[in-house]
């Protein structure tokens, strides 16, 4: 699957102002099965944990080895303001560039679990601003 996936990939003909996402497993497996090849951006979803910081960094240091321009990163499951605060430093620090949280709410989770879409929330709201952030981003052509 792996190998239909990338071919894929490396055969997509976007035009100018379209994006592709695609989603791949957690953590750097994929890296070295030619999963990443073709594309001009990275999203990392980063976690409020050592761990995640952590390979954050590793992923940076990876794609940039292979020549991808765009690194950027989506907290996830953020508690407070005080732990965004310290996850963008680490982020900025490492040189990733940080397009928004997603703060932790029960409602999402609780909705996931019983199946039903998201209803109107903060959690939508702040999807919708990181998803105009990567449009924006793709409109207005790869500028840091």
């Amino acid at each position: 699957m792996t190998e239909v996936t990338r071919d894929l990939i490396l055969k997509l003909s976007l035009k100018k102002q379209q994006i592709a996402i695609v989603d791949q497993e957690a953590g750097i497996e994929s890296f070295g099965r030619g999963m990443e090849q073709g594309v001009d951006s990275l999203l990392i979803i980063v976690e409020p944990s050592y761990e995640s910081i952590a390979l954050a960094e590793k992923i940076r240091y990876m794609a940039e080895g292979i020549g991808i321009p765009r690194i950027r990163a989506i907290l996830n499951k953020v508690p407070s303001k005080e732990t965004e605060k310290k996850m963008i430093r680490t982020l900025k620090e490492q040189g990733i560039r940080y397009l928004g949280t997603m703060y932790l709410d029960p409602r999402v989770s609780e909705e996931g679990f019983e199946g039903r879409p998201l209803g109107e929330s903060e959690a939508r709201a702040q999807m919708r601003i990181i998803a105009r952030l990567m449009l924006d981003e793709a409109e207005m052509g790869y500028r840091e």
